[in-house]
């Protein structure tokens, strides 16, 4: 069997058998878990989380809205994920590590829309040796966690950059690949040419046909 979907939490699932002879003589089931006789069988919905989407976009500081980065632009990376769960997530850690081309701009970690700093201490965020993370002891269901950082583009010809989520007890989650081209945009080469041909050879005179 499956239990349906949208049951909630603590939600007591009961379910009992019945055997009959010829006679119509009836014996129900007994749960063996339990010292009551010829009770039905039961158990109780628990919850689990789910850190299954791990949300990754980025922004080019004073960019313009672009989305093709130039060396020595300050790139603001955000990462979110989102309990989609009925239970509660502890031990949450969502990390990122700095792109491969890029450099870390020192005091630019938040979380949640905090500033955090970057050692480990009391608050929640740390960049710890090219790793940018934010730590939750717990995520409720429907609760989110959100690191955001900056970082300057020092070469291309793009950057690719991963987060991650782990969880007590959970699987670890990945964004999916953030890429940012790097560089001018390719330009097309065009060349337009246009030549005038004289049927009759210069010098041309009015009235003349002439054929381009």
């Amino acid at each position: 069997v499956r239990v349906r979907a949208g049951l909630p939490v603590g939600t007591t699932v009961s379910n009992q058998a019945e055997l009959r002879d010829g006679a119509g003589n009836a014996e129900p089931s007994d749960d063996p878990t339990t010292a009551e006789d010829d009770d039905p069988t039961r158990f109780t919905l628990g919850g689990a989380p789910d850190l299954a989407r791990v949300v990754k976009t980025y922004r080019i500081v004073d960019g313009a809205g672009r989305e093709r980065a130039l060396i020595g632009d300050v790139i603001e990376w955000a990462v979110e994920v989102v309990n989609q769960g009925n239970g509660a997530a502890t031990d949450v850690i969502l990390s990122d590590v700095i792109p491969e081309g890029t450099r870390y701009v020192a005091g630019s970690l938040f979380v949640d829309g905090r500033p955090a700093t970057d050692r480990v201490d009391g608050d929640p965020g740390a960049q710890i040796m090219g790793t940018v993370q934010a730590r939750a002891a717990a995520l409720a269901p429907g609760e989110a966690i959100e690191l955001r950082f900056q970082t300057v583009v020092e070469a291309g010809p793009q950057i690719e950059n991963v987060a991650r989520v782990v969880a007590e007890g959970q699987v670890e989650r990945l964004s999916d690949v953030v890429v940012v081209p790097v560089g001018d945009a390719p330009r097309r080469e065009l060349r337009l040419e246009k030549s005038v041909v004289d049927p009759d050879g210069p010098p041309a005179v009015a009235g003349q046909r002439l054929r381009y």
